[in-house]
């Protein structure tokens, strides 16, 4: 399982156990959305969206930030892979 907080934090669960296996960290404002790649990377990818007006792609093995997406005005409230032919676009 995966949810986005307002203490600016993305966080991995074990839904078997319920601990917390991760804790993402790198936005400044609250986590409004978040989701899984379930194209090539299997799984590996996750996007989050945050009221700091940028989205983050994170490996959810490393727990590294791979990418940061800049261009909104305002906060970002949703987020959601798009997934082309070939793979994953973002």
């Amino acid at each position: 399982a995966l949810s986005g907080s307002r203490d600016t934090t993305l966080r991995m669960f074990d839904v078997e156990t319920g601990s917390c296996v991760f804790v993402f960290e790198g936005h400044t404002a609250s986590v409004n959305a978040c989701a899984w790649s379930v194209a090539e990377s299997n799984g590996r990818l996750i996007l989050s969206g945050s009221a700091d007006k940028t989205l983050r792609v994170w490996d959810s093995q490393t727990g590294g930030c791979e990418q940061v997406l800049r261009g909104h005005q305002k906060a970002v409230v949703c987020a959601e892979w798009s997934e082309a032919e070939g793979g994953c676009c973002w």
